[in-house]
C-alpha cells in the first residue's frame, strides 16, 4: 500500500493510550520517530508499506520539505507479529533544512499483549549522543510507563514516571473521563516537574 498526505508511520516508542507524559526542560528527547509524521504545512509525507511474509511487514517513509528548521529524509521500519509478541526495528536518516550534515537514528520495540485491554512495551531509542529507555503497562482501565532520557554518551539522564485511570461516565453511555499525572526529575540543579491532565472520551 501506499500513504501520501497527514498520517502517522510505525511507532518506535509507544508510551500506552491517553496519557500525560512530560519532560525536563532541556534534555534532547529522541524516540526514533522523528519522521513519523503529522508534519506541517509545506511538508511531503509518502510511505510505501510492504507485507513481506507471515506476520511481517515493512515500512518505508520519506519524509521532504523547503522549510528552513524542518526535518526531512528517510525511515525505514520493520514490524513481525508472532502470536501475542511484535517486534518493531527501524532506522532514520534526518536532515534540518538550514543545517550542515545529517543524522541517523534507530529505534527497537517489543510489546507483549495478553488481551485487547492488557499489554506491555519495551522501548529503546538511540541518535548521535542521545539515547531513550521506557517501559510501559496497560492493565485494562490502568496505565503506567517510565521513561529515562539520556545526553552526552550516558552522562547525563532524566528520568519521567506516568499513569492513567479511564472511568466511565456514569449515566452517560460511551462516555469516558481520563485522568493522568506525569513526573520528571533531571539531574543536579534541575527542578522536579509535575504535570496533570484530564482527557474525555465520548463514543458513538
Amino acid at each position: 500500500d501506499l500513504k501520501l498526505g497527514r498520517f502517522e508511520g510505525v511507532d518506535l516508542f509507544p508510551l500506552g493510550p491517553d496519557n500525560v507524559v512530560e519532560y525536563v526542560t532541556g534534555y534532547r528527547i529522541y524516540q526514533a520517530n522523528t519522521l513519523r509524521g503529522r508534519h506541517g504545512s509545506g511538508v511531503t509525507h509518502a510511505a510505501l508499506g510492504v507485507n513481506a511474509a507471515r506476520g511481517l511487514r515493512l515500512e518505508l517513509g520519506l519524509v521532504s520539505t523547503q522549510e528552513t528548521g524542518l526535518n526531512h529524509g528517510l525511515r525505514g521500519v520493520a514490524s513481525y507479529t508472532t502470536g501475542p509478541l511484535t517486534l518493531r526495528g527501524g532506522m532514520e536518516s534526518i536532515k534540518t533544512v538550514g543545517t550542515a550534515g545529517n543524522a541517523t537514528g534507530m529505534g527497537l520495540s517489543a510489546s507483549f499483549t495478553l488481551t485487547d485491554s492488557i499489554f506491555f512495551n519495551a522501548n529503546f531509542a538511540s541518535k548521535d549522543k542521545d539515547s531513550s529507555i521506557g517501559v510501559n503497562a496497560t492493565l485494562g482501565p490502568f496505565g503506567m510507563g517510565w521513561v529515562s532520557v539520556i545526553d552526552d554518551r550516558w552522562i547525563d539522564k532524566a528520568n519521567t514516571l506516568y499513569a492513567a485511570y479511564t472511568l466511565p461516565v456514569p449515566g452517560l453511555r460511551g462516555a469516558r473521563i481520563t485522568p493522568a499525572i506525569s513526573w520528571a526529575k533531571g539531574g543536579e540543579g534541575n527542578e522536579a516537574q509535575l504535570a496533570a491532565g484530564v482527557r474525555f472520551h465520548y463514543g458513538f
